[in-house]
């Protein structure tokens, strides 16, 4: 199931303050994946974005202007960047830790190097690029992970994007040195967990055969990041 209606029913209710927001998450795995790849198997309940904001006051003319558009704030199911409108779930999250009390490291960066996508003539996102995608997804795992290797769904979508991505490789590579520095040790790491690799069969899509083939190239590829200079 393609999440990417959902991603185009939020940009179009957005409107023109889609500009301020970039667009994160799961629900857009599917927009940086080459166009040959089968679609993702998992399927996501609500569309991740960032914004960049400093302080209270500045967020809360975010969520003024929200509001206006017809998105309403739902705290009830404890996700507290959480609005809704026409069923759909849109996650906002600062890049201030201050204001809802968590954030992510790389998601300032992630906003200043984000790239414009068009989801159809005349619907253009901000989109997070594959590399610092694949970063916000490390770093999410760290905090919420629980060390659950066969279970996340952020390391279900970084081996998706590894298996998806035929470029992901050389934008790693020449990523900025301190992104990919980060990605190179946590590849490194996670190279040497037995965990993980027996993880990556169970992440791959089932769309697509040859899971031992597969799986040595994914190996291949992380032994190709965790050497680069």
């Amino acid at each position: 199931m393609s999440n990417i209606p959902l991603v185009i029913h939020i940009a179009s209710k957005l409107g023109t303050l889609r500009k301020q927001f970039v667009f994160v998450g799961g629900s857009i795995v599917e927009l940086l994946l080459d166009k040959f790849y089968p679609l993702p198997p998992r399927a996501t309940m609500d569309v991740d974005t960032i914004v960049e904001v400093y302080g209270h006051g500045s967020f809360a003319g975010i969520e003024a202007a929200l509001r206006k558009l017809g998105f309403k704030n739902d705290i009830s199911t404890g996700v507290i960047c959480r609005w809704h409108i026409d069923g759909i779930a849109l996650d906002v999250m600062p890049t201030d830790p201050k204001i809802l009390g968590f954030s992510n490291y790389w998601y300032k960066a992630a906003i200043k190097n984000a790239k414009p996508h068009f989801l159809k003539p005349e619907l253009d996102i901000l989109l997070i690029t594959a590399p610092y995608f694949v970063a916000t997804k490390m770093e999410a795992f760290d905090g919420r992970g629980e060390h659950d290797f066969y279970g996340s769904h952020d390391l279900e979508d970084i081996i998706t994007l590894l298996d998806g991505r035929e470029s992901l490789l050389d934008e790693i590579i020449e990523s900025e040195s301190d992104l990919k520095s980060y990605l190179v040790k946590k590849f490194k790491d996670y190279q040497k967990n037995t965990y993980f690799i027996n993880a990556l069969p169970g992440h791959l899509s089932p769309y697509q055969t040859g899971t031992d083939e597969r799986v040595e190239r994914l190996e291949k590829i992380i032994a190709k990041i965790v050497e680069a200079k």
